[in-house]
């Protein structure tokens, strides 16, 4: 299935943010890591059904969103809607998730329904790394994480002084290496508050 990049309305300022509406509108963003700003803002103006990224990328589905610049911030508010049945599978590829890497940036109110997220290291359904930066009021519904080191039904690993609050993740995690938990499979050096999960999670060692 071919895929559209269609660029979002605003200009990506705090007073006129990126208005993510659509599929599109995602995908454009995950195609876009240099976007050519300091700091840029993004809304989620809609719940956005993910249905086809299954077929997309011969199969491979949604290419991660990253940030590849830590002089390059963005803070993407979903604003409470929900992205349903999002699909990734990419078992050699690290950093797995709906964002890759946050490298410092800040990720808050969205509700992931139903994802299917594999990946190898570092693997999560809202992020992969959760370097630096904060995930604040995100929920995964009914996922199901695959990955092998650092696997978690939030994020695969919280490390750099990243903050996770008010988050929280329901379904499986399946890892084929150590570090696996229901909402990280890791967290270093970071700060923790007011989330939970109920996922089944199955692992190697460090299982949690």
């Amino acid at each position: 299935v071919a895929q559209t990049a269609t660029p979002p309305k605003g200009s990506g300022t705090e007073a006129d943010p990126y208005q993510i509406a659509t599929l599109d509108n995602l995908y454009w963003l995950s195609q876009n890591p240099d976007i050519p700003k300091t700091t840029c803002y993004f809304i989620q103006t809609a719940d956005i059904d993910a249905t086809s990224t299954k077929d997309w990328d011969s199969g491979k589905g949604f290419t991660p969103i990253r940030n590849n610049s830590q002089n390059k911030t963005f803070q993407y508010d979903g604003q409470g809607h929900a992205i349903t049945k999002l699909y990734i599978n990419r078992p050699n590829q690290s950093d797995v998730g709906l964002f890759g890497c946050t490298n410092y940036c800040t990720v808050k109110g969205i509700t992931l329904i139903s994802p299917t997220i594999k990946g190898g290291e570092n693997t999560g359904s809202i992020a992969g790394n959760g370097w630096g930066g904060a995930i604040y009021g995100c929920k995964a519904v009914d996922g199901s994480v695959t990955g092998a080191e650092n696997t978690g039904g939030l994020v695969g690993i919280v490390q750099n002084n990243c903050t996770l609050d008010y988050c929280s993740a329901t379904g499986t995690v399946n890892a084929s290496g150590p570090n696996s938990g229901g909402l990280a499979g890791n967290i270093y050096c970071s700060d923790v508050r007011n989330c939970y999960s109920t996922a089944r999670v199955a692992g190697t060692t460090v299982v949690g």
